[in-house]
């Protein structure tokens, strides 16, 4: 959720922008700290950030297929050409089907001072705004709650 700082009559923000990130980290296989988060694709139409443009993970693999199919001495690459970390992918009837094979979970660097958050590692603060719910009572209190004010220094 985004919204205006008071006093501005429009901002628009085009869809697929990137707004923070989570920061420099590494993926393991456990979680460690409050910041690390899980890390999987559950189908190919989940976004990702490719050569600096946000994309659907569809796209980049169609992307990556060409470009291998383009560099191979074969004429026709194969999804089993083409790996992710972590997930099995295939590709039937023109569609990717992607799905996890083992748990894993990014584990961000951590922010230790306040003036160390950039844009790029924002996303690290954004989480903590995350709280249980058990009741759509509960969902409803956190949305009220659930705002982060950032004000850019010049």
């Amino acid at each position: 959720f985004l919204g205006a700082t008071p006093g501005v009559m429009l901002s628009v923000v085009p869809a697929g922008s990137i707004m923070c990130g989570y920061g420099i980290g590494e993926l393991r296989d456990t979680a460690e700290g409050d910041k690390a988060v899980a890390f999987g694709y559950t189908n190919a139409d989940q976004y990702v950030v490719w050569e600096e443009e946000c994309l659907t993970l569809a796209e980049v693999l169609d992307i990556v297929q060409k470009n291998t199919s383009s560099s191979s001495s074969s004429s026709s690459s194969s999804s089993s050409e083409i790996r992710l970390l972590g997930h099995k992918i295939s590709h039937f009837d023109g569609e990717w089907e992607v799905e996890p094979t083992d748990a894993m979970v990014f584990v961000p660097d951590p922010v230790t001072d306040v003036d160390d958050y950039t844009w790029q590692n924002l996303g690290q603060k954004c989480n903590d705004l995350a709280l249980p719910v058990s009741s759509r009572e509960d969902y409803e209190k956190n949305q009220s709650k659930n705002v982060l004010s950032v004000r850019i220094k010049a």
